[in-house]
């Protein structure tokens, strides 16, 4: 199942997600280059464990998606994140609760050399 950003509110894609198991989204923007580009098309799967740094999630923002990685999680509650794009990981941070995150990625991690070099060059 294929949802359009501006189709679908938080509510509704976690019930359609849950139901369906997994559905795809595009991606309207370069902030996660290299991993992926604008025009992919990425699925989603429901959020089964617990949340882990550089876990690449998706969330609602301002009506619309935004697929970022976990930069850092707060508290030992887990229950929020700051998350980042890779294209601009200083410009592009956002705080997100865990109550947003609709899901995470299905296939798609970063790889071992890229959370080594994030962790070197931006800090712990």
């Amino acid at each position: 199942m294929n949802i359009q950003n501006n189709e679908i509110d938080l509510g509704m894609a976690k019930k359609l997600l849950s139901s369906k198991g997994e559905f795809e989204i595009n991606i309207l923007s370069n902030s996660m280059s290299p991993l992926f580009k604008k025009g992919d098309r990425l699925k989603i799967i429901e959020v089964k464990e617990d949340l882990k740094r550089y876990d690449i999630i998706v969330f609602l923002r301002d009506g619309k998606f935004v697929v970022h990685y976990i930069w850092r999680i707060n508290g030992v509650s887990k229950k929020s994140f700051i998350t980042r794009s890779l294209e601009n990981p200083h410009e592009d941070e956002l705080p997100v609760q865990k109550s947003e995150v609709l899901g995470i990625l299905k296939d798609v991690q970063l790889s071992m050399s890229k959370k080594i070099y994030l962790s070197l060059r931006y800090g712990i």
